[in-house]
């Protein structure tokens, strides 16, 4: 990230060019003061001198992306708890919602993931509105908000949610229900279809990932709410969807910049970024975050059933349960075996 930030106006980036840029550029400038106030704040508030960015951060505020800069700028002096409620509230409202939540393994994506859900929860009941349905798309253990009934392998499962109360999927490993480079896949094949009808069906996503290069394009493109937890700068430096695509250099400056950084949060949408301290749940344990681990193989064939149709190859399901259930036990023969029972169905 900090190669990134010392060159960033050198990679062939253009202003912006939406219909607010200009205005917000005029509302910018005649706000300099409140401007080096952000710059302090943020340079005290990350524990790092970042005062030779400056110059960046001012080009970049002003020239590349000044309708991001401005909401940053008009937000900054917010409490966190009214930033939040800023997101809970586009969260509720927004009738279509694709949010990815990206974070190296074992920062956090989970945790705050729930933490999110339950404040929203109690949020629509403050407001006196009906909660959504929340259903798990591929999690093993299911946190206090989840139904034992509402517990999914696939897609085409999930039921549609009404005006009345809306359906939100929880993927807790969203790249293995929708890995990237393989659109013949059985899920991707069914959430490229469906994904279009979500709004109107009254559905909302909510998926972990580690990183974007990771989940098929569908979710990338439908994508309105991205957060970020701690991610290694090196991933981030990789010429491709991680950089150009998933945050701008702007946002990319607001990231957390450290490994023992587990709190902090960026959240980034609808032009706005900001960074919130979120703890966990109050429910959470080492053992839920472990979810993984210990599976019977009961679940892991209910898994294979509900995912895999009979042309999918052995070696893919192989991967596939290598990766989410850590298990090396199941046998390609076994496999074999239920691709051909599979296909005798069919």
């Amino acid at each position: 990230m900090d190669s990134l930030r010392g060159s960033v106006i050198n990679v062939g980036m253009t202003p912006s060019f939406s219909i607010t840029a200009n205005s917000n550029r005029k509302w910018l400038k005649r706000r300099r003061g409140r401007v080096r106030r952000f710059l302090r704040a943020f340079n005290k508030m990350s524990g790092v001198d970042r005062r030779s960015d400056w110059t960046t951060i001012l080009e970049l505020l002003y020239t590349y992306y000044p309708d991001e800069g401005r909401k940053l700028i008009e937000n900054f002096e917010l409490s966190n708890q009214k930033k939040f409620n800023l997101f809970l509230d586009y969260l509720i409202y927004s009738p279509q919602i694709t949010w990815l939540a990206f974070a190296d393994e074992r920062m956090g994506k989970d945790a705050m993931v729930c933490f999110c859900i339950e404040e929203a929860i109690f949020r629509m009941k403050e407001k006196g509105l009906t909660p959504p349905r929340i259903v798990t798309l591929g999690n093993i253990k299911l946190p206090p908000f989840v139904e034992p009934e509402d517990q999914y392998w696939s897609f085409k499962d999930i039921p549609s949610g009404t005006v009345k109360r809306e359906v939100w999927i929880y993927c807790s490993e969203l790249e293995v229900m929708l890995p990237a480079r393989d659109g013949m896949a059985p899920e991707n094949k069914l959430f490229s279809m469906i994904s279009g009808t979500f709004a109107q069906n009254h559905i909302k996503l909510i998926g972990c990932v580690k990183l974007a290069s990771k989940v098929d394009l569908n979710a990338i493109r439908g994508c309105n709410i991205k957060s970020f937890k701690y991610i290694n700068p090196e991933k981030l430096n990789i010429i491709g969807v991680e950089r150009n695509n998933i945050l701008s250099p702007l946002g990319d400056w607001l990231l957390p910049s450290h490994s023992g950084d587990k709190e902090n949060t960026l959240f980034a949408f609808d032009s706005q970024l900001f960074t919130l301290p979120l703890p966990l749940p109050d429910w959470w344990t080492h053992e839920y975050s472990e979810q993984f681990n210990k599976i019977s193989e009961e679940d892991i064939w209910s898994f294979i059933e509900a995912t895999c149709d009979e042309d999918t190859k052995v070696n893919s399901i192989i991967t596939i349960i290598s990766q989410k259930f850590r298990n090396k036990k199941i046998t390609k023969k076994q496999i074999s075996q239920f691709i051909a029972e599979q296909k005798s169905v069919f």
